[in-house]
């Protein structure tokens, strides 16, 4: 089973739902869909399809999944990749109304290019990504403490050299 899941954010993600309902209709999509739509206008015509789910139910829907196609939310690919999913993220764009930004695109291009999730911008890359998901083998994310206490500690020391650099200081007043 394929979730789709567009988040919870209050801006439509049609183009998503439509590319999905299109890809069915075109077979290239075989397998069930299920989709949380959001704040979406599009109705889906070939797959159900809620609005918002409760979490449990949602948790649910996520273990059941094979594949996971979804926008490009920190929440939706870090739970999903928790639970040893596939996912295919489509980025909400600023061009499009579907974000005030395109800050998705930027972290679903970080997350691709470590290998651990499939990144589709348009429908010709989703078309790709459903086509190899199956052997598409994530890149195992790992919790760097260590690494992210050096970096965290490198940007203060470098806060503090640049507020205490009296160069820096305007003495003029």
């Amino acid at each position: 089973m394929i979730y789709v899941c567009v988040g919870t954010y209050p801006m439509q993600f049609n183009r998503l739902l439509s590319m999905v309902d299109q890809l069915i209709a075109e077979s290239v999509i075989t397998d069930d869909v299920y989709a949380q739509t959001g704040a979406s206008d599009y109705d889906p015509i070939y797959y159900p399809h809620i609005a918002y789910l409760e979490k449990s139910a949602f948790d649910q829907m996520l273990a059941k999944s094979d594949l996971v196609v979804c926008h490009a939310g920190m929440g939706i690919i870090n739970n999903a990749l928790e639970m040893g999913k596939t996912v295919i993220a489509v980025p909400r764009r600023k061009k499009h109304k579907e974000h005030v930004n395109d800050h998705q695109l930027s972290s679903a291009r970080a997350f691709s290019e470590r290998g651990h999730i499939i990144l589709a911008e348009n429908q010709e890359e989703l078309v790709q990504g459903i086509k190899t998901a199956s052997t598409f083998q994530p890149e195992i994310r790992s919790n760097d403490a260590e690494g992210i206490s050096l970096c965290i500690a490198q940007k203060l020391s470098d806060l503090d050299r640049v507020l205490n650099d009296s160069s820096l200081v305007d003495n003029s007043k």
